[in-house]
């Protein structure tokens, strides 16, 4: 391998250049580093001219011949995204800047065909720039192929005859009107139009592939052929004339002439190389695995220093499973360049296959670092935070996919999932579903989109059509015990207890130790009196589990929802016994000693337990719930901000710690800015915790803004905050925001839930108000 000793002697140079820079001032350093980034191109070692090219940046960031170079490298190494993101910063420096305009105009035609909207941004590009240069060639052609793309073919076909008027000879712009014509449906115009580009260019392959596509797309297979074949003599390495031979042919059913095709073109091509791999790329896309992997294990020995070789046998082995043999040539790979971002990037869908995420997740991210554009480095990070429960984080890196390419699909329907799955709001919830449907419409088995539907139609309580799009989902996948989980919750919401328990023990049986999943089996069983079956069951689980203080606190959950209040008692202290940083078991018997009105026990055991363990947050956080309960809201302050210093930021303590705090200074009306902070946290650590939405809501109707203050109730009460004083509170917002309907249909539920409230006679008294 000469991989290592290639790049040794890249960077011995680049370090060589930057020492050489540091004595000169800052412009000389720059021309140096992008004039060697120009030899590297020359030399194509594009991947040592990024590098040359960034170099020139950190020296003058403003230097617009560096970044225009450094897009075409990473358009010339497969890199588009990172392209399109130089040449947006090209634009933004020098909001005239016609190259890169037109450039990137290109990709938004390319764009298109996934989205119409980006034909409409290419026009716009093409426009500013003729704005300033009528005559603009490139910018005419860019403009009629938007009007093309958007389907106003009389439009096109005026900016292509006007581009020829500046340039008769211009082939781009008699092929382009050929295809226009077409799309008139004027087959003869058309037709006289490639042949017009023909007599211009009697020797241009790129002539006769036009007319070989006009006679395809006409269905006279028969004269493509011919205007195909004739491409190819022309230029028998030309991989567009190969290709459209290929596709002929394999519509044809002729395999055999598209074989014997590839053949003729890499016996008489200068270098094979290129039209090689353009061959496994051809086995892949009919499903010839193994002679894909054959040509390129023969193209490894041959070329053992070729980096694309080794990037698309990688991609192969991990597709089919051999780890092995792929973690050997990343390890290549990187060995000659550390800095090879697509190769981090393998590595890191590697380490997922191999099941070790926090791996995956470093790879993703030094990938992202070394090629800020990458999107499926993006992508697969988005996967890797959800996966992990880290939401905020995924929902970040969502967006800027977004940013780096607005319209892709993959990233919009992540970002829909999880809004969706967050459920901050009621708007968030309503803009997730509108934006899967609009994935959908254009991919319909996308399966983030069907999830990020599904989702919102469950918080939406629309249940017969979320139950649908999650079957949907469940016979794609039959074995995902999420989607079992989902239709297991449907059910339960439906009153279908059997087949609520039904989907709950497939999902168990996927994985046996799902902690909401048994939340949910047991919240069923208690709601419809089987405590035994449910004690039975967790008794069966619990022997195969190693966690056995989630099933304590689960079967004191049963206990309790029986009226056995000490068994739950016993069960919730055997947990913490055998779990002491299990806060969750804390807070249930915490609130099971309130329900039960023994609150100086209460807090005598939190005295205790703080006593014991000075760090122990959850000992705070109980207290302070006991010390509110006891009507000492300032002790329980006090304990709130002391949990917050001990538990993690992300912890589903700190949630319940911050959310207390909130309500109890909005009941006070003081620090409202603090409460917000707090709420927003709370809100963001555990999405679909309902209280915490009301929590929030509270807090922004203090601070007056009722509009954030509706959606945050609203999400309350829709998932199951149903209490008079959740109806009351949503009321009143609704009466605050001027919406006097709205306001009048919750306080009345609220008064018919119960006369007896705080806030009743509020309630009341707007109702009147409003009569």
């Amino acid at each position: 391998m000469n991989y290592r000793k290639t790049t040794i002697a890249v960077f011995l140079i680049a370090t060589a250049l930057w020492l050489a820079g540091c004595s000169s001032d800052p412009i000389a350093q720059r021309d140096e580093f992008y004039k060697s980034g120009q030899d590297y191109v020359e030399k194509g070692q594009l991947e040592a001219a990024t590098i040359q090219f960034l170099n020139a940046l950190k020296a003058d960031g403003k230097y617009l011949p560096a970044r225009l170079a450094l897009a075409e490298t990473y358009e010339k190494l497969g890199e588009y995204q990172a392209a399109i993101v130089e040449l947006r910063r090209v634009i933004e420096d020098d909001p005239n800047n016609a190259e890169a305009k037109l450039r990137l105009g290109r990709y938004y035609l390319a764009a298109g065909t996934r989205d119409s909207k980006n034909f409409d941004e290419a026009r716009k590009l093409a426009e500013e720039v003729l704005e300033n240069d009528p005559d603009n060639v490139q910018a005419l052609l860019l403009r009629g192929n938007s009007y093309a793309g958007l389907q106003e073919f009389d439009r096109s076909v005026e900016s292509f005859q006007q581009a020829l008027q500046t340039d008769p000879d211009n082939l781009d712009a008699y092929l382009n009107l050929g295809a226009s014509r077409f799309g008139q449906q004027d087959p003869v115009a058309a037709e006289k139009a490639f042949r017009d580009a023909i007599e211009k260019h009697p020797d241009s392959a790129k002539a006769y592939l036009g007319l070989g596509n006009f006679y395809l797309y006409s269905k006279r297979p028969d004269d493509a052929e011919k205007s195909f074949r004739k491409a190819f003599e022309l230029e028998p390495s030309n991989s567009a004339a190969l290709l459209s031979l290929v596709r002929l042919y394999l519509l044809n059913r002729e395999p055999e002439k598209a074989d014997a095709t590839f053949d003729q073109a890499i016996a008489s091509a200068k270098d094979p190389l290129p039209l090689q791999l353009l061959r496994a790329g051809y086995f892949l896309s009919q499903h010839r695995t193994d002679e894909a992997l054959d040509l390129l294990h023969t193209l490894r020995q041959e070329h053992p220093d070729n980096r694309a070789v080794a990037v698309q046998l990688a991609q192969i082995d991990l597709a089919t499973n051999n780890l092995d043999e792929t973690g050997a040539i990343l390890s290549e790979l990187l060995e000659a360049n550390a800095s090879d971002a697509q190769a981090h990037f393998l590595k890191g869908r590697l380490e997922i296959q191999r099941k070790d995420f926090d791996s995956a997740l470093a790879e993703m991210n030094r990938a992202i670092e070394l090629s800020p554009g990458l999107v499926p480095a993006y992508l697969s990070k988005v996967d890797l935070l959800q996966e992990r429960n880290r939401l905020p984080e995924a929902e970040k890196t969502a967006r800027q996919v977004l940013e780096i390419d607005r319209n892709n699909l993959s990233g919009r329907a992540k970002l829909a999932k999880l809004l969706a799955l967050r459920r901050q709001s009621q708007s968030d919830i309503d803009n997730a579903l509108s934006e899967a449907n609009a994935v959908l419409a254009q991919q319909s088995n996308n399966v983030d989109a069907l999830s990020a539907k599904a989702e919102s139609l469950l918080a939406l309580q629309r249940l017969p059509e979320a139950r649908q799009v999650f079957e949907q989902l469940h016979e794609g996948n039959p074995q995902n015990p999420f989607f079992l989980h989902r239709l297991g919750i449907i059910a339960a919401k439906e009153n279908k207890t059997d087949q609520a328990v039904h989907y709950f023990h497939q999902a168990l049986a996927a994985h046996s130790e799902l902690t909401d999943v048994l939340n949910d089996l047991v919240a069923v069983y208690v709601q419809t009196g089987q405590s035994d079956r449910a004690l039975k069951e967790l008794d069966d689980l619990q022997a195969k589990s190693d966690k056995k203080q989630v099933f304590h606190v689960l079967k004191g959950r049963v206990y309790w929802g029986a009226g056995e209040t000490d068994r739950a008692e016993r069960e919730f202290r055997r947990a913490v016994e055998l779990d002491p940083g299990d806060y969750h078991a804390y807070v249930l018997l915490g609130q099971l000693m309130m329900s039960e009105h023994k609150m100086a026990e209460a807090v005598r055991e939190a005295d205790a337990l703080v006593a014991a363990n000075p760090q122990f947050p959850a000992g705070y956080l109980l207290r302070g719930m006991y010390k509110n309960a006891s009507r000492q809201p300032q002790d329980a302050i006090d304990d709130y901000r002391k949990a917050l210093q001990l538990f993690p930021e992300d912890n589903a303590g700190y949630a319940a710690a911050a959310n207390n705090l909130a309500w109890i200074l909005a009941e006070q009306g003081e620090k409202l800015t603090e409460a917000l902070t707090l709420a927003q946290k709370a809100r963001q650590i555990d999405p679909q915790n309902a209280h915490y939405a009301d929590t929030l809501g509270w807090v922004y109707y203090k601070m007056g803004n009722y509009t954030l203050a509706v959606d945050q109730f609203e999400y309350s009460v829709n998932q199951g905050q149903t209490q008079p004083q959740h109806y009351y509170r949503l009321g009143m917002a609704y009466f605050k925001k001027g919406d006097a309907n709205h306001a009048r249909q919750s306080l009345r539920k609220a008064l018919e839930l119960s006369k007896d409230f705080d806030g009743a006679a509020e309630a009341r008294q707007t109702l009147a108000e409003l009569q």
